[in-house]
């Protein structure tokens, strides 16, 4: 079953059991999903809508540099007829993966975590409890999380590795490390301990 389907079904489950925290998180996150699929849509389109345009160009060069709005004919109905021809990419094109999914989940996450940690600092702890009630719940969609001794095993195995030692080189470190982590940790999570173990060297 994708994560998708776990997300429908949890869903049902949740009305089902009246679970409104959870209800709500869920519902949050598959208009979130939502609007990366459309993001994802038009992205296909406006690609193969650049393709198109290439080749008209390719077949007419006379329409490099022109205002396309303001073509005459026969030109302005022979483009504008290849430009009509151009569908909308199919629903199986653009849905999200898993890996896609998780990545959707990983930028909720974060949102709730920056939330929890403002609403903390702004003395709110019953919104900052509702927050990480919801959290919870975005991070059970998601792998297992590193502690932070695995994560500073792997940024210990890369520094080795790239001879990265100094702050000036933590972009190096990140690039490579990250890769090795995945949605298995938080990014911020896993940058504050590179500054660590880069501060002790």
């Amino acid at each position: 079953m994708s994560l998708k389907e776990d997300l429908n079904e949890d869903l049902k489950a949740a009305m089902r059991d009246r679970d409104e925290t959870r209800k709500n998180t869920i519902r949050l996150l598959k208009a979130a999903l939502m609007r990366a699929e459309q993001g994802k849509r038009d992205t296909l389109y406006q690609s193969n809508l650049e393709k198109v345009r290439q080749d008209l160009v390719k077949e007419y060069p006379e329409l490099r540099g022109m205002d396309w709005t303001r073509l005459e004919e026969p030109l302005a109905s022979q483009v504008n007829q290849r430009l009509s021809n151009l569908n909308v990419p199919d629903a199986a094109e653009y849905a999200l993966g898993n890996a896609e999914i998780i990545s959707v989940i990983q930028k909720e996450a974060k949102q709730r975590r920056d939330s929890i940690e403002a609403y903390h600092k702004g003395g709110r702890a019953e919104l900052a409890a509702e927050e990480s009630a919801e959290l919870a719940i975005l991070e059970s969609y998601l792998p297992r999380q590193m502690t932070e001794m695995e994560i500073e095993n792997i940024a210990r195995q890369v520094m080795a590795a790239t001879g990265a030692h100094s702050p000036a080189q933590m972009g190096i470190i990140m690039k490579e490390l990250m890769p090795k982590i995945g949605a298995q940790a938080d990014g911020k999570v896993v940058s504050q301990i590179v500054r660590r173990l880069l501060s002790e060297v």
